[in-house]
C-alpha cells in the first residue's frame, strides 16, 4: 500500500492524530482572526512562513528538504 494511502487511512481514523493543537484552540483563533477583520488567519509555523521574505522562505525551504 503506497505511503499516502496509509497516511490518509491514520490520519482519517478518530483520535489517530495526536499531533499539533486541538480543534477547539484553532477555532478560537480563527473565530478571533475573523472579529478583528483580518483577511488572512495564521498560527505557528503558518505565520513565520506567511510574514517570510523570499530570501527566509528559500531557507526554510532548504530547512525543510534537508536530511
Amino acid at each position: 500500500m503506497p505511503f499516502f494511502i496509509k497516511s490518509c487511512i491514520f490520519l482519517c481514523i478518530p483520535g489517530s492524530n495526536t499531533a499539533g493543537i486541538s480543534v477547539d484552540f484553532f477555532a478560537d483563533k480563527v473565530i478571533e482572526g475573523l472579529t478583528d477583520g483580518k483577511e488572512e488567519i495564521t498560527y505557528g509555523f503558518s505565520t513565520l512562513t506567511a510574514k517570510a521574505n523570499q530570501e527566509e522562505r528559500e531557507e526554510i525551504f532548504n530547512q525543510l528538504n534537508e536530511g
